[in-house]
């Protein structure tokens, strides 16, 4: 059954949400739990059925940890509502805090020191494989932020396309073979990436629309084409986005 779509930047009413965006439904968040729970579980038990390291029990707490955070913030902020919120121009009233952060994407990547952290504290690990991947995640969001709208999404899978081919030969430490391409997943594609928000049409909605031209589903395959005179879907979909993101906010 297809569920008809509609690009929304209206804030919804009540506090932010840093963790999956304001006006999150149910099933968005159990998905983001789901990623998280289910990648943990396997991190943590490929490390024990394997005995591929000699980890303390503070470095199997760490590591489930952080892959909680990666793995289910790649969801997490690719939630529409997350996109809602770390992009649209106005901002909730009064935020503060994370959900300032979360505005910056530049700067929220720039506090992301988990792979400097993995190669310090984790057996295999060097000081320059942290740093050279915490480099890499760094380029890859400040290029997608540099790019114009049409060139972020490309710009961002094609950081996660190279990382995820090189990161293999340069090793990890034991146990993070897993870390580059994700956290590249989370920063580069799923959180610095401008895109429009899409929410589901209530039944309300619907109504109050009825007399006007009928809502198009998101999920809609290629359209049949109609003539250039009557085509006004990109002329809306421009007028109903914000504006590129000047240096300002690209920080």
């Amino acid at each position: 059954m297809t569920t008809s779509s509609r690009v929304d930047w209206n804030l919804p009413p009540g506090p932010p949400n840093p963790l999956y965006g304001a006006g999150a439904r149910t099933e968005e968040k159990a998905l983001v739990q789901l990623t998280a729970i289910t990648a943990t579980a396997v991190v943590i038990g490929h490390a024990v059925l394997t005995a591929e390291s000699s980890w303390m029990l503070w470095q199997y707490v760490l590591a489930a940890v952080l892959v909680f955070d990666l793995a289910g913030g790649v969801v997490a902020n690719g939630l529409n509502t997350a996109k809602r919120d770390h992009h649209t121009p106005s901002g909730h009233v009064g935020a503060h805090g994370p959900t300032r952060l979360l505005r910056r994407p530049v700067l929220f990547t720039a506090l992301h020191l988990h792979p400097v952290l993995v190669g310090l504290v984790f057996p295999g690990g060097t000081w320059w494989w942290g740093l050279c991947v915490y480099a890499v995640v760094l380029a890859a969001v400040i290029a997608v932020r540099c790019c114009p709208l049409y060139l972020q999404r490309p710009m961002a899978l094609a950081a996660c396309s190279l990382t995820a081919v090189v990161a293999p030969l340069a090793g990890a430490p034991d146990g993070f073979w897993w870390l580059p391409p994700v956290i590249v997943l989370k920063l580069a594609l799923a959180h610095a990436v401008q895109e429009e928000p899409y929410r589901p049409v209530t039944s309300s909605q619907r109504h109050q629309r009825g007399s006007e031209k009928p809502i198009r589903p998101a999920t809609s395959p290629v359209d049949t084409p109609e003539p250039a005179s009557t085509d006004t879907s990109a002329t809306e979909l421009v007028e109903d986005s914000p504006k590129p993101a000047s240096w300002k906010d690209i920080r």
